[in-house]
Parts: structure tokens; sequence; C-alpha cells
């Protein structure tokens, strides 16, 4: 015969069970609003009466103990888990990359807007015409050099809000992405696995600790391609704790670097390169120093840092190349290029023919100097003594004579300098920084345009020639050329672009427009699987309150039922103490 009161052991779990079950649905639904929540669940088991000794007594029916709570787990896929950090990777980088793009396309854009780019290049055309068919006077050359000074004026500024664009990112880069969110996040993670751990040790299950650190490996994949391994350490044959082990992924390689292991962790920070170019190295927390492995650039191709290195560092195939390890995404070095492709071959285009002068003259303003003109060789007593080919040695007996005060006049030296005049480069632009490749950042009209509009090399009224440089910048304006990368065809024989300044500004906007449509196509295919991939997994850690209010019920009843359980079994023991035996009293 089983014991009196082992019916009472079975209610008082039944009872205490069902309690827990009732915390732990109540539980549910108070944090149905809480981020990275995980819905619970109560592990039970039936408590058997049988031991190793029933076998050596003869059988008997037992209803066994009743039922115990285990333990309170999370409902976790980590096939789900591990597909979305995944995807929240890849939707981040493509939400980074179209940002980006955006700012650039905000800078390009007033290109073709009036008063941009374009419209000041027909301005110059058009100051231009009216130097074909007459003599420039200094106003008409004054008007062409203003043109062509907004042009050199607007280039710097589009120049100048690209590099905006460059720095704004760097920043975000290294102060928002990477010192605010992706360090104090691996920080934050090697804490909670130590604290995880030490609840474990102890025999506690800490599930508000782990999804509180769930949450952190789903910001950290938002910021770059990870993968976490979570294994068990055994400190016991009975108690085990965690062993986390965090990687950064190389997406092209699907090669790892290490970032967290357990309480060790490493941080990034970011470098800036001489060529424009930024890296991230990572710390030696583990002990490797060796400068190729701290480099870890090119294990972050994921997430937002992943999207933001491909703005700041994308130099496009045109002036990337693979063998040097390149980012050839069409990033701001790239856009950049094209600004410098455009300004250093329209200024070079302009200043060739600017240099040709095929009779040998000279403009109408270019005076030998204050003692003589180029046309008639006038003398004049007040002479300037500053003047190269002033030399008062010379014989006097010139003809005609030379006045009194006034310097010799040399025929030799005069046609020498018609002779250098026409030799020499007449630039109209150059650097502001006197670096030998101009760019959209330094381009500038030339000091002696500024000091001279008439610097334009124009032939005189009369000649045969008359007009012709001018109609050659006409020409080359409205029919186009060949740009070539720093204008220089020797070095980089492979053209960039055929054609006119319209049709080379509306094909680098057309391009990016192209990458913009491209990556908000990825971005919306990213953020539907995303969402997809959010529902599958919120079906089983998400809250269901439908769920939980039948499995409150439930729980009640079972509850009730425990407590009936226990007045019935109350009422047994009071017959059999109070109303038992009383025959023959």
């Amino acid at each position: 015969m089983r014991p009196t009161f082992l019916a009472f052991q079975t209610a008082h779990r039944a009872i205490a069970t069902s309690q827990i079950l009732l915390d732990t649905a109540g539980n549910n639904i108070a944090n149905v609003q809480t981020t990275g929540y995980s819905r619970q669940r109560v592990d039970i088991n039936s408590v058997s009466n049988g031991g190793y000794i029933q076998r050596y007594k003869p059988q008997g029916v037992t209803a066994g103990g009743g039922v115990e709570a285990k333990r309170v787990t999370r409902m976790r896929d980590q096939f789900l888990d591990a597909r979305y950090r995944m995807q929240n990777s890849e939707d981040s980088k493509y939400a980074s990359i179209l940002s980006g793009l955006n700012d650039i396309e905000n800078v390009l854009d007033q290109v073709s807007a009036e008063g941009g780019l374009l419209a000041e290049i027909a301005n110059f055309k058009k100051a231009l015409d009216p130097m074909l068919e007459n003599p420039p006077s200094n106003d008409m050359a004054m008007v062409v050099r203003n043109a062509a000074q907004k042009v050199a004026s607007l280039l710097n500024t589009y120049s100048q809000h690209i590099e905006n664009v460059r720095d704004q990112q760097i920043y975000d880069l290294q102060n928002v992405h990477i010192d605010t969110n992706f360090n104090s996040i691996v920080e934050n993670i090697a804490a909670l696995n130590k604290q995880i751990n030490e609840e474990m040790a102890h025999g506690n299950t800490p599930n508000e600790l782990l999804d509180e650190r769930d949450l952190l490996f789903d910001k950290l994949s938002g910021l770059a391609n990870i993968r976490v391994n979570i294994s068990p350490k055994w400190l016991s044959s009975t108690l085990k704790v965690e062993h986390v082990e965090v990687f950064l992924v190389d997406d092209n390689t699907g090669k790892e670097i290490d970032l967290i292991n357990d309480e060790t962790y490493n941080t990034l920070s970011l470098v800036k390169n001489p060529d424009k170019t930024v890296s991230i190295n990572i710390n030696s927390a583990f002990g490797n120093d060796n400068p190729r492995v701290r480099d870890a650039t090119r294990y972050l191709t994921g997430g937002t840092i992943g999207g933001a290195l491909n703005v700041i560092n994308g130099k496009g195939a045109e002036f990337g190349s693979p063998l040097n390890e390149d980012n050839l995404f069409r990033g701001t070095l790239y856009y950049e290029g094209m600004l410098n492709t455009f300004a250093v071959n329209f200024a070079k285009t302009l200043n060739d023919i600017n240099a040709y002068n095929p009779n040998g003259e000279l403009p109408r303003s270019f005076n030998v100097s204050s003692m003589y003109l180029a046309d008639g060789v006038t003398l004049n007593t007040n002479y300037d003594n500053t003047d190269p080919y002033y030399d008062p040695e010379l014989d006097n007996n010139t003809t005609p004579p030379k006045p009194a005060g006034a310097a010799a006049f040399n025929l030799s030296k005069h046609t020498n300098m018609i002779a250098d005049y026409a030799s020499a480069r007449r630039d109209l632009f150059e650097t502001i920084d006197g670096s030998g490749v101009i760019t959209a950042g330094n381009i500038k009209i030339s000091q002696d345009w500024l000091d001279d509009p008439m610097r334009l090399t124009v032939t005189q009224p009369g000649d045969p020639s008359e007009g012709e440089n001018i109609g050659r910048m006409i020409v080359a304006i409205e029919h186009g050329f060949a740009f070539y990368r720093e204008g220089d065809s020797a070095k980089y024989p492979n053209a960039l672009f055929n054609g006119t300044f319209e049709e080379y500004f509306t094909g680098v906007n057309a391009t990016l427009g192209l990458d913009v449509s491209l990556y908000t196509n990825y971005s919306k295919t990213s953020e539907h699987v995303m969402t997809t991939l959010f529902t599958a997994r919120e079906s089983v850690s998400g809250v269901n309150l439908d769920e939980e209010g039948v499995a409150l019920m439930a729980y009640q009843k079972s509850y009730n039922a425990a407590v009936r359980f226990f007045t019935v079994l109350d009422e047994a023991v009071d017959t059999i103490i109070n109303s038992m035996g009383l025959v023959g009293r």
C-alpha cells in the first residue's frame, strides 16, 4: 500500500507547476512590446514513483508522482537567427550605399540645373561667338574670361561638395558606426558572455541576458557580416556553460577573422591612407601583430560599414585596378575622378588651342615694352627700366636716333621677343596649388589671363586665318573630343569618353542614375526578404496574445483542478482519521 500522504505531494507539485505556467504566460504577455524578447516556455515532465529497488519486490500498480517544472526556456530557432543576421548585413549594406549615392546625386544634379556647369559652358561658348567675326575688344575679352572663370569656380565647388560627401561618410564611419556602435557592441557582448556563464555556473537560466545578447548580435550583424558560433563548455559532468565565438566573414572568399572569444574581444579603428582611401584595422587582443592580419578592411564587405567603405573607397574600374586590390565600386573617388577628368581635359584643350599661333603674330594688346610698340616700333622717352630688353649700354647711333633718356631699340632683340612669345605657352588655365595636374579642385584662370583679358591668341583682321583659334575653341565645345585620364593620352592611352562636354556629363549622370536605381531595387528586394525572415522568426520567438490568452485559461483550469484535487484528498484523509474505526466503540 502506498503512503497515505503521497497524493498530497502529487497535488502540491501540480499546484506549483500550474503556478509557474501561469507566471510564465503572464510574463510573456507583459513583454509583448519588449524589443528582443523571446517567448518563454516551461519544460515539464512526469514524476515517477519507480526506482531501481522496485525490481526486487512484487510488482504493484503505481499512479506516479505527478508533474514538475524542470526549466523555463526561450523559444529560438538558431537557423532562422543565422539567416536573419546574414540578411540584415546585406540589407544594411545596400541602405548605406544608397544613402551615399543619393548624396553624390544631389551634387551632380546641379551640373544640369539652371546656372549649373553645363549652363556656364554654354555661356562661355556664347561669349566666344562674336569674336569669330570681329576683332576682340578688351570688353569682349573680359566677358570670355569671366565666363571661363565661372566654369572653373563651379568645378571647384562640385569638387568640394564631393569631398564633403566623402568627409561626412568618413566621419560617420569612424565616430558613429565604428566607435559608438561596433566597438561598444562587441564590448557589451563580451561582458554579457561573462555574466551569462556566471549565472549558468550557479545553475540558473539567464533568459533575459540571453535575449539582450541576441539583440546585440542582431545589431552587430547590421554593421558587418558576422558568424556566431555557440557551443557547450562543460564545467563538470552535470554542469555546463557556453563557449561563444564571433567572426568577421569576408563575403567574397568566406574567410574569417576572430572578433569575440567569450570575454576576449577585438575593436576596430579607422586609418586614412595617402590615396584618400581608408582602411579598418583590428586590434591585437588575440596576440597577432601581423600588419596583414591587422588590416581587416577585406573582411568588412557587408553591413553598414561595408557599404560606407564602398562609398568612400570606390574608384570604379576606370581609376582602380584589381591588381592593387582597389575597390572597384563607383563611389566618391570614382565621381571625383570623373570631375577631375573633365576639368583637366577642358583646360588642356583650351590651353593647347590658345598656344597655337600659325603666323607667329602678336596679339593686339601685346607691348614689347613701354619704349616701343609691336606695330610701327615707335620710341617713347618715358622708358620702363624694369623692361628685360632695356640695355643702357647699347650704341646710341641708332636709326631713328634715340631720344634723350630713352633706352636703345634693338631690332634683333625685338625679333627675338616676338619669337619667344610665339613659342611660349600661353595657358588660359592653371592650378591653384602649383601642382602639375589640373583637377576639378585646383583649376583656376591663369594669372596672365587675369592680368590681361586679351591673353586669348587670335589672328589680326585681314589675315587669312582671322579668328582661327576662336573657331577651334567653339568647335571643341560643340563637337567634343577624347577625354583622357589626367589629360595624358601617352600615360593612359585608352580614352574614358569621346564626345562633347554635355554628353560627358550626361553619361556621368546616367551612370549615377543607373547605380541609384540598381541599389534601390537591391534594397527593396533585400528588405522584402528581411520582412519574410522577421515574420518567420517572430512566429517562433514572438509573443502571440491570442495563444497566450488560450494558454492562460488552460493553466488556470489546471491550477483550479489541482486545488480541487488537494481538497478531495483533505476530505479523504479527514474521513480516514475521523470516521474510520468507530464500529464497536
